[in-house]
């Protein structure tokens, strides 16, 4: 089975936010501590290959940009210009124009900035 997300087009960079809260799980549903070690375990596993860079937002940390959508920067586009694939609440739509796909590399570099990474990001699991 393919993991989604992890095997993209060259040229196309997925960003999708995760704060710890998502660690949580919604109420009134009991926790079940078994199923969400075993996702951490597998996201832990997913950042170490060469093609994934997992960046975590705990809650205690200062984030400076939100984003409530999963998107798809697609920034190597041959004989193109970039573009990004969002992911909204009705379904996917497609972004090109030059302002609106520059907010989302401004919404990109600032959680990214904001994130934690590999052996910190991990550890944080733990």
């Amino acid at each position: 089975m393919r993991e989604p997300g992890v095997h993209r087009p060259p040229g196309a960079t997925q960003y999708r936010s995760l704060s710890d809260k998502r660690r949580q799980p919604p109420r009134p549903w009991p926790p079940n501590h078994f199923l969400l070690a075993a996702q951490l375990d597998r996201i832990s596993s997913l950042s170490t290959l060469e093609n994934v860079s997992l960046g975590l937002l705990p809650q205690d940390r200062t984030v400076t940009a939100l984003s409530w959508n999963a998107f798809v920067i697609h920034n190597d586009v041959e004989g193109g210009s970039p573009f990004v694939q969002a992911e909204l609440v009705h379904g996917m739509t497609v972004v090109d124009q030059p302002d609106d796909v520059a907010t989302y590399f401004t919404v990109r570099e600032r959680l990214r900035r904001d994130a934690i990474y590999d052996n910190d990001a991990r550890a944080f699991r733990d």
